[in-house]
């Protein structure tokens, strides 16, 4: 059962292999429902976590151990994160690492009893065997906004090596750069059997340090190397990322990391980095004004590391580098696996590695149909191609498909954004039909939308079934073109970003002669129902028709902490000018005349109906009219409702265009042009 976005509650059943027998994973007193189960690395070792306390079997059949007695519900997690650290921070339902020989476990407790409690109601369907379900139920979410109390977290690492005789866990200390302050923790793994690396961050994530953790030194975390921190210069604005573990060479002498490395102009952007652990040396094996996305391994006897990256000057792009004997005081030279792929129409990969980094998955996912396929690492050659179903490509071959156009467009400060166009399948250049234009902002601040990734959604229906122009924009604030450009919004949410929105939007309009400047609509969920909002009074003159708000944030004191933090600052120390300035609802009076669709589920964890009931009730007591529907019971994702969801903007749409639904579009361009003629 889902709980949120990463976290559920499942039922585990055991399959015995030899005998051919399945039985129930049952916590004490019988209980099924687990909130998480994993198998160990050795033999039938296994961990589970119920009501937030971690059970333990060295051996399935053998005695259950229950390794931490802390767990209280809606306190202290242990071994499964909390809201905050499952959905924002680790992004998963797990917090436990097992060392690789089975002996040791390390796992993270969260403490968030002193973190506010956000409520929220579930009306339910009434059942009249139990009374209970004639009232709505009040749902607590310990939910720390901007500026509130955080969870405090710790790691701990319990010696399984004697299961008769299991001792209490020994906490790990961070490193004295962070003892002292409110910090996250970000990332753990296992060097050896005896050592951790754990990342830290400042509360402020304007600082981040690796830290080495051993038995030896009674799990005191020390910064190794003296050097290896990432911290914003005090000169300079934005944040530091550092949310993934190192990957360990198999002779446990080096660790690689994605850091930050400064080239030129654009800023930083993440590059490999080599750290000899005993030896506290530190060295960038790749360089350049590409992004690293991924390391995906390490070959140990050819020295040759893995990696996914964007190419230069072309952020939306993906492929599979390697670069050969990492330890070579010479230039590494590294060589694309995949960039030969254009025949193919394939821009855009991922691949998987065996352990031993001999045999490669290599993923094609646009912008072509996607395919598998399996290859040898050491020659790159193709061993296997995936059966692919004939049929996609016989579907793709006959419909008629959206054109799809990508360019770039000058905005300020000799910056330039990525824009992508879905065309309808009957647009014709030579011809003088126009047609509305939907754009779409992401719903993370961030987040890349313009990318060689096929891409199925609703752009694409809305593109080749309504003949709307559909466009995906990525401005200043997105990742994978340098720091600067990423870091460009730090403190100015919804000033920057959104004028490079408009920027482009006027260009559209002058320059392509097929989009109707009269009908344009913007819509976007989460920060993107915030842009879409701002983008639709930030300048006097109508640059929209409309606008659709799909669980907007409207203030960013209601967000969460880390989330807001890192954007804004800590509103009680000094920036609460920045939480004031971009609050929605004290600019209702410029909505008066604009049309406005506010969309939102009742039972949203991640941006609270609080957001848009604030603006709606600013938005009442200026008089100004809107369209809103709720969805009871609907989280965030709107998953259960999302044909609903998308129906209702689609009509919405018309409606903002002045169409009927059964009209179309193109004969009705045709009609007029014939009439009245350009």
């Amino acid at each position: 059962m889902q709980v949120y976005y990463y976290s559920y509650i499942a039922r585990y059943e055991v399959f015995n292999v030899s005998q051919g027998t399945t039985f129930s994973l049952e916590a004490p007193g019988g209980y099924l429902e687990l909130q998480y189960a994993e198998w160990g690395p050795v033999g039938s070792q296994l961990i589970f976590v119920h009501q937030n306390n971690i059970y333990y079997y060295a051996k399935m059949g053998d005695n259950l151990n229950k390794l931490v007695k802390t767990g209280k519900e809606n306190a202290i997690f242990n071994g499964i994160p909390d809201w905050l650290y499952g959905e924002k921070i680790l992004k998963t339902n797990k917090a436990v690492w097992w060392s690789a020989d089975g002996n040791k476990l390390s796992f993270a407790s969260f403490d968030v009893s002193r973190v506010d409690k956000m409520i929220y109601t579930k009306y339910n369907a009434p059942q009249f065997d139990n009374p209970d379900y004639l009232y709505p139920e009040l749902v607590e979410l310990r939910y720390p906004k901007a500026g509130r109390p955080n969870p405090q977290v710790s790691i701990w690492i319990s010696d399984l090596s004697d299961p008769s005789n299991i001792a209490a866990p020994t906490r790990a200390r961070p490193p004295s750069e962070i003892v002292g302050r409110d910090h996250y923790f970000t990332a753990l793994s296992w060097i050896d059997k005896e050592k951790l690396a754990i990342v830290w961050m400042s509360r402020e994530q304007n600082y981040s340090v690796v830290s080495l953790c051993s038995a030896e030194k009674n799990w005191i975390c020390e910064k190794v190397p003296s050097h290896l921190e990432v911290s914003v210069d005090s000169d300079s604005n934005g944040w530091v990322e550092l949310f993934e573990p190192p990957l360990i060479t198999d002779d446990r002498r080096h660790y690689l990391l994605r850091l930050p490395m400064k080239d030129g102009e654009l800023g930083a952007f993440r590059q490999i980095a080599m750290i000899t652990i005993n030896e506290k040396i530190q060295n960038f094996i790749t360089q350049g004004s590409q992004d690293i996305i991924k390391i995906l391994a390490h070959h140990q006897e050819t020295r040759t590391v893995y990696y996914s990256a964007t190419l230069p000057g072309a952020p939306g792009e993906r492929h599979i580098f390697s670069i050969p004997d990492i330890h070579s005081r010479s230039p590494r030279i590294p060589y694309c696996l995949t960039c030969n792929q254009t025949d193919r129409n394939c821009s855009y990969h991922d691949a998987v590695f065996s352990r031993k980094a001999k045999f490669y998955i290599l993923e094609c996912q646009g912008p072509g149909v996607p395919w598998t396929e399996i290859r040898s690492a050491q020659d790159n050659q193709i061993l296997m191609k995936t059966k692919v179903d004939s049929k996609l490509f016989e579907i793709v071959e006959k419909r008629a498909f959206p054109q799809i156009r990508s360019f770039r467009v000058p905005i300020d400060h000799g910056y330039f954004a990525e824009v992508k166009l879905i065309l309808p399948p009957a647009l014709r250049e030579y011809e003088e039909i126009k047609f509305p234009l939907v754009v779409e902002i992401g719903s993370e601040i961030g987040d890349q939308q313009v990318s060689r990734k096929l891409s199925i959604d609703w752009g694409l229906y809305l593109a080749s079934k309504r003949n709307f122009i559909y466009a995906r924009i990525d401005v200043r604030g997105t990742r994978h073109q340098g720091d600067k450009f990423l870091h460009e919004i730090w403190h100015h949410v919804g000033t920057v970003e959104i004028g490079d929105y408009l920027k482009v939007i006027h260009y559209l309009k002058s320059d392509l002669h097929f989009i109707d400047p009269y009908r344009t609509a913007i819509w976007g969920w989460a920060y993107g129902g915030y842009a879409a909002a701002t983008s639709l009074i930030y300048e006097d003159n109508q640059v929209f028709n409309c606008s659709i708000l799909v669980a907007p944030i409207t203030n960013w004191l209601f967000v969460d902490s880390f989330t807001a933090e890192r954007y804004f600052g800590q509103p009680f120390r000094g920036s609460y000018i920045n939480y004031e300035r971009a609050d929605l609802s004290k600019k209702v009076s410029k909505f008066k005349g604009k049309n406005l669709f506010i969309l939102h589920g009742t039972a949203d964890d991640a941006v609270h109906l609080q957001h848009s009931f604030t603006l709606m009730k600013a938005l009442n007591d200026a008089g100004i009219v809107y369209q809103t529907q709720l969805y009871p019971d609907s989280n965030h994702y709107l998953e259960d409702v999302r044909y609903h969801l998308y129906r209702s903007m689609e009509l919405y749409l018309f409606e903002c265009f002045g169409y009927d639904e059964d009209e179309d579009i193109i004969e009705r361009q045709t009609a007029i042009t014939k009439r009245f003629g350009k």
